[in-house]
């Protein structure tokens, strides 16, 4: 499934927003769903290990939702961009269900849903907006802003309380 969605997203991704972009989005994507999962793991008491790059290879599932955020008008392929759309959806939530239903598969399905949201936020940050429109630039380094934030105090606060007071 990872080489898949590797080949579906990542390849794009790279012709359209070069190497480094590419680079950096699958780097901190992988960071953001390891520290997803470490977070996860120490939250809940959970004695796993994280092997492999899903996270980071989700990480373009978040990118590609916002680079169509981003660019979505300026899309000549929209049945294309829809589809991916579509998939880039139904992945996500396939995940958020496995992970709330419990289904044990050694998959992290923590990681892979925290790689997407690293991917969406470096996304935010990395991928140009073709038509500016407005305050839209503004409003996406504010929007990548609260988010980089967000990520940080939540990594903060688990990484520094007391693992018996959090569940309960």
């Amino acid at each position: 499934m990872n080489c898949i969605l590797f080949f579906l997203f990542a390849w794009e991704f790279e012709i359209a927003w070069g190497t480094l972009r590419t680079l950096i989005v699958f780097v901190c994507g992988g960071l953001w769903g390891a520290w997803a999962f470490t977070a996860n793991t120490y939250w809940f008491h959970i004695d796993e290990a994280l092997v492999g790059a899903s996270g980071a290879i989700y990480s373009f599932l978040g990118a590609r939702l916002a680079n169509f955020m981003l660019n979505g008008d300026s899309m000549y392929n929209h049945f294309k961009a829809k589809l991916q759309l579509g998939v880039l959806f139904a992945m996500l939530g396939l995940e958020v269900y496995h992970y709330y239903v419990g289904t044990v598969s050694g998959v992290s399905y923590v990681a892979h849903v925290g790689g997407a949201a690293g991917g969406f936020l470096w996304g935010l940050l990395l991928i140009p907006n073709l038509r500016v429109r407005g305050l839209e630039e503004l409003q996406r380094y504010a929007v990548a802003s609260v988010l980089l934030l967000a990520g940080c105090v939540l990594i903060g606060y688990v990484y520094s309380t007391d693992p018996s007071t959090l569940c309960g």
